[in-house]
C-alpha cells in the first residue's frame, strides 16, 4: 500500500501539515512500458545508400527513426543475428548506427534491425530493411530478424 508523504513544520507557533500525493511506482512503470511499446511499433531502421550486386551490398548511413521513444532507451542495432552498434537514445532523429560516410558489407538476405531496452524491458523495433539486390524491402522484425 502507498501512503502520502506528510510534512510537518512549525510556522509562528502553529503546526502546518502538508500532504503530497504518493505516486504509485507500478503505474509509472506501466506508463513507461506502454510508451516503449507504442514507439517500437512506429519506429524503423533503414539506411541512406547501398551499392553492390549479387551476393551483398555495401550499406552506408545505417540509422533508426525512433518516434516517441523514451529518452535514455538503449538501442541495439543488428545485422542478421549479430550486434552491430549500441547507443543511448536522447531524442536525436535519426540515430545513426554508422554515419553516412561509413559503409559495411552486408550479405543479401540479411536484415538490419534493432531492439530498444528501457526500464529493463527489451522490445524489437517493428520496421527494418532486408538487403536484397534491386529492392531492399521493408520487413516486420517485431519477432526478430535473425533469419534470411
Amino acid at each position: 500500500m502507498h501512503y502520502p508523504a506528510i510534512t510537518l513544520f512549525l510556522l509562528q507557533n502553529i503546526f502546518i501539515a502538508s500532504a503530497a500525493p504518493m505516486i504509485n511506482p507500478e503505474k509509472i512503470k506501466s506508463a513507461s512500458i506502454t510508451k516503449l511499446q507504442s514507439a517500437a511499433i512506429i519506429s524503423q531502421v533503414n539506411w541512406n545508400q547501398s551499392e553492390g550486386c549479387c551476393d551483398g551490398q555495401y550499406i552506408s548511413g545505417i540509422q533508426g527513426h525512433f518516434i516517441g521513444m523514451p529518452h535514455g532507451t538503449k538501442i541495439d542495432f543488428y545485422i542478421a543475428d549479430k550486434l552491430f552498434a549500441s547507443h543511448i537514445y536522447s531524442g536525436q532523429q535519426p540515430l545513426y548506427a554508422i554515419e553516412q560516410n561509413q559503409a559495411t558489407w552486408i550479405a543479401n538476405g540479411d536484415a538490419v534491425w534493432a531492439t530498444a531496452t528501457y526500464d529493463n524491458i527489451t522490445l524489437n523495433i517493428l520496421g527494418a530493411h532486408r538487403v536484397q539486390y534491386g529492392s531492399n524491402p521493408w520487413v516486420d522484425c517485431s519477432a526478430g530478424c535473425n533469419d534470411k
